[in-house]
């Protein structure tokens, strides 16, 4: 019997460390209305920094000529100074243009240009690394992304900097509906997540977004879905490389016409999907008197209501799903947590026993 205790006392402490020490990455982004910081969410940076190993603030945008855009505001700087916090800047492929990104991939010179404009900023403003958010690629331009991931690592890497990438998630590499093929070909399949994974610092994973405006409304990381995510990924990734996405925010679904923009032209009439904070989602629970409803299989919680003679539903992501991702990355030994975003939050994940900073 001491024995067994003995057992299970130490397993209680190996996964208790594991989890203090997960590395904690949060995103940030900018007030639409002038590209800086709201007091708010430097005050939620400051009051949790404990809990905070990594801010990631989405600044930067990568034109196709290699020209970098963007401002590091100096307020996030000093405060991460004074509380130990790394910064790791997001770069994206600005309005995450396909075309663009591909002239992009396909000029040698364009990537030498921006690959120095990364090592500039770099070494201008001491970061940790980087991080490239580059979405909506094409299939097609599978190697050559990889090819310039590859340039862009060895030259940070040799310069002391670490490069990390957020990569859309797949389950596999088979499509069984247009949708599917449609979302591979120009979503998820352009990442090599092998050769990605052997030359970044490590790979977030965007396991968000399962149901978007061009599916069926449902929840946005279903437990089941994002476990398959991650186990697509460590067939070809070390788990000590691989941090869990995880969204604050949650899926608010109303019926309407779509904007056409890139929206393939049967998928134009159906539900859209807003994405919203948690305080809107208890604004929307309290305007429509609903409760919450528990989904044991997904691991998260949904409402749905009838507004104007039209169904509604809210998928919520707040900290009881939060808590249950948290146990996936403890059960496959992931990196950590790359949670998009801050500021949105239900404040009650800062409460759950893995708070601490590594």
């Amino acid at each position: 019997m001491r024995i067994i205790t003995i057992i299970i006392l130490t397993l209680f402490i190996s996964v208790s460390a594991f989890a203090t020490n997960m590395e904690k990455l949060f995103y940030i982004t900018t007030d639409l209305a002038d590209f800086s910081y709201n007091s708010d969410l430097l005050k939620d940076i400051k009051d949790h920094a404990n809990a905070i190993s990594i801010i990631a603030p989405q600044i930067y945008q990568l034109d196709e000529n290699g020209i970098i855009s963007g401002n590091m505001d100096s307020r996030l700087l000093a405060l991460a100074k004074e509380t130990n916090i790394k910064i790791m800047p997001l770069i994206i492929n600005i309005h995450f243009d396909q075309d663009q990104f591909h002239n992009f991939l396909h000029n040698p010179a364009a990537q030498e240009r921006a690959i120095a404009g990364m090592l500039a900023l770099c070494k201008k403003y001491q970061f940790y690394g980087l991080q490239f958010d580059f979405e909506n690629i094409n299939i097609n331009d599978k190697t050559q992304f990889t090819h310039f991931f590859q340039l862009a690592a060895n030259k940070l890497h040799q310069n002391h900097f670490i490069l990390s990438i957020a990569v859309v998630p797949r389950t596999s590499d088979i499509s069984y509906t247009d949708y599917d093929r449609w979302y591979f070909n120009n979503w998820s399949g352009a990442y090599d997540y092998e050769a990605l994974g052997k030359n970044s610092d490590f790979i977030s994973i965007m396991s968000y977004d399962k149901h978007t405006t061009l599916t069926t409304p449902g929840p946005l990381a279903p437990m089941d879905w994002v476990e398959k995510t991650i186990q697509n990924l460590l067939k070809v990734v070390p788990a000590n490389k691989l941090s869990l996405g995880v969204p604050t925010y949650s899926g608010y679904w109303t019926t309407g016409m779509l904007d056409p923009g890139n929206v393939p032209e049967k998928y134009k009439y159906r539900s859209k999907e807003t994405q919203i904070s948690y305080s809107m989602v208890l604004s929307l629970l309290s305007q429509f008197n609903q409760p919450l409803i528990w989904h044991d299989q997904w691991k998260s919680s949904y409402a749905m209501y009838t507004h104007h003679e039209r169904n509604e539903y809210l998928f919520v992501e707040d900290a009881q799903s939060f808590k249950e991702k948290l146990k996936l990355v403890n059960l496959y030994h992931l990196r950590g947590i790359s949670v998009w975003k801050l500021g949105i939050e239900d404040p009650a994940i800062w409460k759950e026993p893995y708070s601490s900073r590594d």
